[in-house]
């Protein structure tokens, strides 16, 4: 089985790459890849990043997304779990999740998988949300929602994927979306990575409870629109 960890990046925040590599992404197993996925094409400078022949702007993130799920279907992967710059990964817990039983598996925000704690596709999710042109503008994890679910494809909802306004860092977390956790409109640095990586350690319990200042229950009323306008590129 072929498993792609897509990370959805852009010029302008190119340089928060490097904490991932640093942190969760030197924990991947053998055999499992992940690339960072740019737009506006230019030469990589780095053999993990792939520039795609779409815009690098917050409007283009959806067609970016689809342009990357292309990409993974011409370079035959079987699964690919996207992400964003601010979701910590535990990967142990992602690859042993059984989510190659489903077409499409996440944490459920409404109806669609959070794109800010990541989400799976298999090829058959992934060939139709590459393939459904029909709204530009929605938010990255709204459009492949849309895309899969019309087609019969239904979400296996995970809660160990976490993004919720107050969700807390637990041993059996898989994914943890460190802006959104703060608030909906909640923003992100790379020293948020660093600190939870680290107050985690290996995420043993014992180390947990200090982790837990990235708790911030939100103050809006503001519900689910998907997490992608507030932190990704």
């Amino acid at each position: 089985m072929k498993v792609l960890i897509a990370i959805l990046s852009c010029h302008s925040l190119r340089h928060y790459q490097q904490v991932l590599r640093d942190t969760w992404l030197k924990d991947l197993p053998p055999g499992v890849d992940y690339k960072f996925f740019l737009g506006d094409p230019l030469l990589a400078d780095e053999q993990d990043e792939v520039f795609l022949a779409v815009g690098d702007d917050l409007k283009s993130l959806t067609k970016k997304l689809r342009r990357t799920f292309s990409w993974s279907m011409h370079q035959e992967y079987d699964f690919v779990f996207k992400c964003d710059l601010d979701t910590l990964v535990r990967p142990k817990l992602l690859l042993s999740s059984e989510f190659e039983k489903y077409d499409y598996v996440g944490g459920q925000n409404g109806f669609f998988a959070s794109g800010g704690a990541g989400y799976w596709t298999s090829k058959m999710a992934r060939a139709v949300a590459a393939s459904d042109d029909r709204d530009q503008e929605a938010a990255e994890d709204v459009h492949t929602a849309q895309a899969v679910l019309d087609r019969g494809m239904v979400l296996h909802a995970d809660s160990r994927y976490k993004f919720y306004p107050g969700a807390v860092l637990t041993p059996d977390t898989i994914s943890y979306h460190l802006s959104s956790v703060k608030g909906w409109n909640g923003k992100y640095n790379p020293q948020m990575m660093l600190d939870a990586y680290a107050l985690a350690g290996e995420y043993s319990p014992e180390n947990l409870p200090r982790a837990l200042r990235f708790r911030r229950p939100t103050q809006t009323s503001a519900g689910p629109k998907g997490e992608d306008k507030k932190s990704s590129p």
